[in-house]
């Protein structure tokens, strides 16, 4: 601010000046305004900053002048580190990102806001969240032709750029809840025309209907027996005796009903393949618990066939109780997040069974919270 518009104002608001001045300074005068100055904790009257003045204004509902970086704005951001500058880069570009999301994206309002808010307060880059907008558009984010292909794939097979597959890990929250949607479905329809969510299945592509599971989705969605119904068949069996097990534990997974109730029961030549065909009635359905008894055969039963058995069984069961219903489905896509990531499409329960995975060791008797803790979570890895 010039010297002279400062020291002229300050002596008319203390009335130190009269407006009888010489006429050499009318020029400088008129170029005085109020919101120049402002009131300190001290009352004196000081010259107003530049950002104290564009507040003012805001406050008196005037149009406030464009913010304009200063050098000491342009010295703050060279000082935050890499992360922090390509948020304040993502956050300046945002209107734009809001714009192609609503024009590319496909949901209701709310979800793509929700998508656009995800999106820019993830930790994407702004050219990560405009490659993937940009592939979106271009209906290249997704390889649906792999995605409706029998496989064991990385992610970038199927989501063909890392900033696709980030998007996509970023929207899987969308839709939950809505029309009994699950996690994911509404990003893969976000992300890819070919894919549509409003389906009686899971997500539908070229017709054909997929199941949909996530990060360890269990091969069911029904709840398991109750863990008191198991334990009555197991003493009904071998005896109460063996009920000592549970005082140190709520339940019993495969294994060591395999290694400590099954093969133990045979080498004190106790027959077992009525007690594994009442257990699998319970948790399947009596058609596909003889073919898990066939399973248990031999004087070793093994961990490894059991619980390849029961991965082949437990999928075709589960897709058995769709056929004919509202939620029928063609193929099961499982997809892992995390580590890497995986993503697996099967059809078959031969197929499940020979997909790689990790922890699949399902209970025998679950706990009293585990519902759905006899069937298995589906967390395919490369392999």
């Amino acid at each position: 601010m010039d010297k002279n518009i400062e020291d002229i104002y300050l002596k008319l608001i203390s009335g130190k000046l009269n407006h009888s001045s010489p006429k050499t300074l009318e020029g400088l005068y008129e170029d005085v305004t109020e919101d120049m100055f402002y009131t300190g904790r001290g009352g004196d009257l000081k010259p107003a900053t530049a950002k104290q003045r564009e507040r003012a204004a805001a406050k008196a509902g005037d149009d406030a002048p464009s913010y304009v970086l200063d050098d000491d704005d342009i010295e703050a951001f060279k000082s935050l580190d890499p992360k922090d500058q390509a948020r304040v880069k993502k956050f300046i570009q945002g209107i734009a990102h809001r714009d192609n999301i609503k024009s590319t994206f496909r949901g209701g309002d709310k979800e793509i806001e929700q998508a656009y808010r995800i999106l820019m307060s993830s930790d994407m880059t702004s050219d990560a969240v405009e490659e993937a907008i940009q592939n979106a558009t271009q209906n290249i984010a997704v390889n649906t032709d792999k995605l409706k292909t029998v496989g064991n794939y990385a992610p970038l097979d199927i989501f063909n750029k890392e900033a696709n597959w980030e998007a996509y890990k970023q929207l899987i929250p969308i839709g939950v809840g809505k029309k009994q949607q699950g996690p994911g479905e509404v990003a893969f329809a976000m992300l890819s025309r070919d894919v549509d969510e409003e389906t009686k299945g899971d997500i539908s592509i070229g017709g054909e209907i997929y199941e949909l599971k996530l990060n360890g989705g269990r091969i069911s969605d029904k709840a398991g027996p109750s863990p008191t119904k198991i334990k009555k068949i197991i003493a009904k069996y071998l005896g109460d005796n063996v009920m000592s097990y549970f005082e140190s534990t709520q339940s019993l997974n495969t294994k060591e009903f395999v290694n400590k109730f099954v093969n133990k029961a045979k080498a004190e030549g106790i027959e077992t393949d009525d007690m594994v065909r009442e257990i699998y009635s319970e948790i399947l359905d009596p058609e596909y618990a003889e073919k898990m008894v066939s399973a248990y055969q031999g004087d070793n039963v093994t961990f490894e066939n059991v619980n390849k058995a029961f991965k082949e069984h437990s999928f075709d069961y589960y897709k058995s109780t769709k056929i004919g219903g509202g939620g029928e489905w063609n193929k099961l896509i499982g997809i892992n997040t995390s580590n890497g990531g995986s993503i697996a499409v099967v059809e078959t329960g031969e197929q499940f069974a020979n997909t790689p995975m990790k922890n699949v060791n399902p209970r025998i008797v679950r706990t009293g919270s585990g519902t759905r803790e006899n069937y298995i979570e589906f967390y395919p890895i490369l392999g």
